[in-house]
């Protein structure tokens, strides 16, 4: 199972508002207002190439990859029609998979029910990413593919999507700010209130009481 092998079924199953490789490449992987021109990434993707390796280690993030899921959800299974023959088409390249371990096998086989279109969504974004890193494998490699952040295991989300995503942008600014991280020294009051609000020493201030004092 390499990517090319996945957009192959996506189209196919969305054919009928995907017209090219580059309106699915686009529709999975690409802002709404992002009008540049996909057609070479798209015939890379489509055929033995995957994902840039930057594009797939930023999709590895717990927010990014939530993100593709609530992409795929909204925008291609809300037009799709047929789930379970999408469904049991990507199974079948799970199940043929010489590179997957059997570990990764099972767990995807029990994460997703097709009739629940969250966990279809995660499961074809498990492909996607699992399709790009074996595009790039060799039989010498050892597998190194962790599939521990997409969280399969879970049956739904306790919250709406979008709040998964804040909650893990959240999380991923927090750490930023630990002692020795990249934003540790930021002091994001002092930087967003104009200059002069805040400042370092203390002012006078004169008042009467009641007594006239």
């Amino acid at each position: 199972m390499i990517l090319g092998d996945v957009l192959h079924i996506l189209k196919e199953e969305g054919k009928a508002f995907c017209n090219s490789n580059q309106t699915l490449y686009k529709l999975l992987f690409v802002k709404d207002n992002d009008n540049a021109d996909y057609e070479d990434p798209a015939k890379k993707a489509f055929s033995k190439g995957g994902l840039s390796a930057d594009f797939l280690a930023q999709l590895c993030k717990e927010a990014d990859f939530y993100q593709l899921c609530e992409r795929i959800e909204q925008s291609y299974l809300s037009k799709a029609y047929n789930h379970e023959r999408l469904y049991q088409s990507l199974r079948e390249l799970v199940k043929d998979c010489p590179y997957l371990p059997d570990t990764h096998r099972k767990t995807l086989f029990s994460s997703c029910n097709p009739s629940n279109r969250f966990q279809l969504a995660r499961f074809i974004a498990a492909c996607i990413l699992l399709g790009s890193y074996h595009s790039s494998l060799k039989k010498s490699d050892t597998y190194t593919f962790n599939i521990d952040f997409m969280q399969l295991n879970a049956d739904e989300l306790k919250y709406p999507l979008s709040y998964k995503i804040w909650e893990a942008e959240q999380q991923a600014f927090l750490i930023s700010r630990q002692e020795g991280n990249r934003f540790s020294g930021l002091d994001i009051a002092e930087r967003l209130l104009p200059q002069g609000y805040v400042t370092e020493s203390n002012f006078q201030l004169n008042a009467r009481g009641t007594d006239g004092e």
